[in-house]
């Protein structure tokens, strides 16, 4: 009878240790992913349609090496950055059709941020100018660049990790103040010391592999794969415990 007792107490100590230990290291070790911003971050492709996003394809090489623990695309095609930063201070979701999570809950919960915003600003900004200068260019980036560094404070009142921010592409871009308003805001992102950017002149080299139609920006199914390699590989390298 005491050998019996004996048995059943070191089973019990072991479902103690298995799950008091092991279970919850081995759910620590997952991680929530969160994918925020506009148009790119949701996949629309060069017929704006939405498609494949880098985002998606991100979330499936979690999956694939078994550290996705959930996964969220918070992305809105005309979204500014101002628009986000509301998101971000909203109280209460009133979005029932959607039925997401208010945002500032989503960051709190995040180990993965990916941000997508800022040519939606860009854009609307330079629509409201004539007769464009170089002054007119400097106070249009100006205006989006502390947009954005409110944006990051923003974020990092909720959350301290990483955040990977994708650069833009002038590839199919005919107007000539916004591609240097693009490749400024790039450079922008690049010396931005709370951000990681990820940069994207090597799609441009090979435009019509990741470009489908020549009259617009976005990327194919294949660009978006490229940039989600390019995001994963720093995701790697900053996260030891990912595969």
């Amino acid at each position: 009878m005491k050998k019996f007792i004996s048995i059943k107490m070191i089973i019990l100590y072991f479902i103690i240790i298995i799950s008091v230990i092991i279970i919850p290291k081995i759910i620590d070790n997952k991680l929530s992913y969160l994918s925020i911003g506009d148009s790119y971050a949701k996949g629309v492709n060069s017929y704006g349609i939405e498609e494949y996003s880098y985002s998606d394809f991100v979330r499936d090489k979690l999956k694939e090496d078994n550290k996705l623990k959930d996964y969220t695309n918070y992305s809105y095609n005309e979204i500014t950055i101002k628009e986000l930063i509301t998101e971000i201070d909203k109280i209460q979701n009133n979005d029932l059709k959607l039925q997401k999570k208010l945002l500032k809950r989503l960051i709190q919960d995040a180990d993965i941020i990916t941000l997508s915003i800022g040519l939606n600003d860009i854009k609307y900004y330079l629509s409201l100018e004539e007769n464009m200068n170089n002054k007119k260019i400097n106070n249009i980036l100006k205006k989006v660049e502390n947009d954005y560094s409110e944006l990051i404070k923003e974020i990092r009142k909720y959350y301290s990790k990483k955040i990977y921010v994708i650069e833009y592409p002038i590839t199919m871009t005919n107007d000539y103040y916004l591609l240097v308003l693009i490749k400024r805001f790039n450079n922008f992102l690049r010396n931005n010391k709370e951000v990681i950017s990820i940069q994207v002149n090597d799609l441009e080299k090979d435009k019509y592999k990741y470009f489908n139609n020549q009259n617009s920006n976005h990327y194919n199914r294949k660009g978006y794969e490229l940039i989600s390699n390019k995001i994963y590989k720093m995701i790697e390298k900053g996260w030891k415990i990912i595969k």
